[in-house]
């Protein structure tokens, strides 16, 4: 079963939980590309 899309900060939200939390190696720059998509392309 797949999850609701998120709103725009809840993929900031994420975003965020993947590079502190998780430990994901993506810079600034990076992260406002996949964030950019992600409400583009899964809702916003």
């Amino acid at each position: 079963m797949n999850s609701p899309f998120l709103n725009a900060s809840a993929w900031q939200v994420e975003v965020d939980k993947m590079i502190h939390a998780f430990g994901a190696p993506i810079d600034d720059a990076d992260a406002k590309i996949i964030t950019e998509y992600l409400i583009k392309n899964y809702g916003g």
